[in-house]
């Protein structure tokens, strides 16, 4: 294995052209919410190794994605995240049981780092992001979308992965 997993963000000022949207976060639609709003820069760093872009991307979107594929590690099944500003996509491969080896599209290098490891720091990671926004936009708690899309990834069942 490589070193520990550091998932972190930086929230950047709305975009004004998503103003009225940020003021209405109780019935905003989620895709507004995924790829317009709480854009951020983001850390992935393994070990030495570091995977974030330093462009502004959407941190809810990263968050889910994350949590989801780390999910899937577990299950053997070989995905990617491709960023949606297109400046790049990052692979994740299960390459021994409960291994995962982590490379992207934008440099050479590449990880490894324990399934486990992984879908721990992606929960916890998504556990920040909706805090902060439990927080700050405590508005977005009552839209019934959001919670329906975003919640369910978060009630993950960490001991059948043992």
């Amino acid at each position: 294995m490589t070193g520990e997993v550091v998932l972190d963000f930086r929230l950047v000022p709305i975009d004004p052209i998503y103003a009225d949207d940020h003021r209405r976060l109780d019935s905003v639609g989620v895709s507004t919410i995924e790829y317009h709003l709480f854009h951020g820069i983001v850390t992935f760093r393994i070990g030495d190794v570091e995977f974030g872009l330093r462009v502004h991307i959407p941190v809810v979107e990263f968050a889910r994605c994350m949590l989801w594929l780390a999910r899937q590690r577990f299950s053997g099944l070989g995905n990617s995240f491709e960023f949606t500003e297109g400046e790049g996509e990052i692979f994740f491969d299960m390459v021994a049981p409960g291994v995962v080896s982590v490379r992207c599209d934008y440099h050479e290098e590449q990880a490894q780092v324990s399934a486990l490891e992984l879908h721990e720091a992606s929960l916890a990671f998504a556990r920040r992001v909706l805090d902060m926004l439990r927080s700050d936009f405590p508005d977005i708690l009552e839209n019934r979308e959001f919670i329906d899309w975003f919640l369910p990834l978060l009630e993950a069942d960490r001991d059948r992965f043992h």
